[in-house]
């Protein structure tokens, strides 16, 4: 839960951070710019953690995209309204369903509006699996065992950097 300062010349640094294990995370953008990566030593260390040893990290590069990705669609539900779903998009990777720390950027979810659509925006390039679910049904997301139940009836999606995706999903 270390804090940094951004210096006008676009350089930053925490202080007293202890040794451990950190994701990247960044509150706030230039105004039409969307957070894509904070690479470091090759690696999204916003999506995998970095090892904070005894001495500092240098040559972080934190960068922005002004063509953010995003899935979107309709949900076809027979025994459901709409604004009564819950879209989630998952790693299809079961390693990263655990140890992401307090949240992860490459899970979310989306209510579905009355007029049947969803609407997921910003999630890091990736492998992905998709579903339509009861709201009711959809609470135990950060369950592994809940997930891998759920990848059978997903629907797998590819999302590279800028891609906007129509898929439409049935409900489970």
């Amino acid at each position: 839960g270390a804090r940094g300062r951004v210096e006008s010349s676009g350089t930053f640094a925490t202080m007293g951070v202890p040794p451990g294990r950190y994701f990247v995370r960044v509150s706030g953008a230039p105004q039409g710019w969307t957070f894509h990566s904070a690479m470091v030593n090759g690696r999204d260390a916003s999506v995998f953690p970095v090892e904070l040893e005894s001495s500092d990290i240098s040559g972080v590069v934190v960068s922005f995209t002004d063509r953010p990705t995003e899935i979107a669609g309709d949900i076809t539900a027979e025994n459901a309204a709409p604004e009564t779903v819950t879209v989630l998009v998952f790693p299809s990777d079961a390693n990263a369903w655990t140890g992401y720390g307090n949240s992860s950027r490459q899970f979310a979810s989306a209510r579905v509006g009355k007029d049947g659509k969803f609407r997921i925006p910003n999630l890091p390039a990736g492998d992905y699996l998709a579903v339509a679910m009861p709201d009711s049904q959809a609470a135990d997301w950060q369950n592994p065992k809940f997930l891998q139940g759920l990848t059978g009836a997903a629907t797998r999606i590819r999302l590279r950097d800028g891609d906007k995706i129509t898929q439409n999903l049935k409900v489970i």
